[in-house]
């Protein structure tokens, strides 16, 4: 399929290892059941009743909340669905997958600021880009074919700014590579956005006309140093001043979000910085900004989206926001 939008007919190295999965000798490839140390192998029929005799008894014992299901965001689609519609169809709320803890701060963090947990931009755009900024990803490894799409936007004269602690085959590629503490993801755009604001590079024109809470932000800066900056991540004042400087002299860059960071840290990740990253390419006149989250497995969108967790049904929708929506109707509505 060369003439496929994203790869271009070429396959993901990820794809590829899958063959020596499916013919590996060590391949789970039949049903297993253990008995005393052991397991010895059943039938497919015989797995299904045990499965099904084992739900009914405690769906009878103990109530539908005995029951837990646990999907995999190595799943496809279809089977994650499938897995939340039996979770809910029994009456159980306890059902989750990996994607939950990995990528669902993605979706609270862009949920609230775009209103989706996705991508605000398709993968091409890469190549348009004139700065990437890729915080919390190793996507050459992770991803790569992002990477090749990010390597057309380099070659096309896109600067790269990585920001992880270690030395990986992304940073190979960065014009600044920022070597922060582990953990201090925080710490450094809240030095970036300092920067931005105290330098009278944020187009508050377009911030005061789009955004809504940039006063509570200005607010949270008011105290903050760039020398609490560094001392926090590691990293000198001037190399905050100089990527923070790079990135906004560039036209409509785009950046990554973390994908393994707790809750709170991914949130402010993406929703804080983004009014002030996007005042750049309007200021510049070049594209809006894009954000691009980069989640851990092969279907962690999916399972976000299929809702494989207690919290959210399909398309990603608030049970909670949905219980209030409901509750303040007027009868009969």
């Amino acid at each position: 399929m060369t003439d496929h939008p994203a790869c271009e007919g070429a396959l993901c190295p990820k794809g590829n290892a899958l063959l020596e999965i499916l013919n590996h000798e060590e391949r789970l490839k039949y049903p297993l059941k253990k008995v005393g140390d052991g397991f010895v192998r059943v039938t497919w029929d015989e797995a299904l009743d045990l499965v099904a005799q084992g739900l009914s008894r405690n769906l009878r014992k103990h109530g539908p909340k005995s029951l837990g299901f646990l999907a995999s965001s190595r799943c496809n689609n279809e089977e994650n669905y499938l897995m939340q519609k039996m979770a809910r169809l029994l009456g159980s709320p306890n059902v989750d997958n990996c994607a939950r803890l990995c990528h669902s701060p993605t979706v609270v963090g862009l949920g609230a600021t775009f209103g989706a947990g996705a991508m605000t931009n398709n993968l091409l755009d890469l190549e348009n880009s004139k700065c990437i900024f890729a915080i919390g990803t190793n996507f050459t490894e992770a991803h790569p074919i992002v990477s090749r799409w990010a390597q057309k936007a380099k070659d096309k004269g896109a600067k790269v700014i990585v920001a992880d602690p270690r030395i990986t085959s992304t940073s190979w590629m960065a014009d600044i590579h920022l070597r922060l503490n582990p953990g201090s993801d925080i710490d450094l755009l809240r030095g970036m956005m300092k920067v931005i604001l105290d330098e009278g590079l944020a187009d508050l024109e377009f911030i005061n006309s789009r955004t809504v809470g940039f006063e509570d932000l200005q607010e949270s800066l008011s105290d903050y140093s760039l020398q609490e900056a560094a001392e926090k991540t590691g990293i000198t004042v001037g190399e905050i001043v100089n990527a923070a400087r790079f990135m906004q002299s560039r036209p409509h860059p785009l950046y990554s979000i973390p994908w393994a960071s707790p809750s709170t840290s991914a949130e402010q990740i993406t929703s804080r910085p983004v009014p002030l990253w996007r005042s750049s390419a309007a200021r510049s006149g070049g594209r809006e900004q894009e954000s691009g989250p980069c989640a851990a497995r092969t279907m962690c969108k999916g399972t976000a989206i299929w809702a494989v967790c207690r919290s959210f049904i399909p398309a990603t929708r608030d049970l909670v926001i949905l219980r209030q929506s409901s509750s303040s109707k007027p009868a009969g509505v």
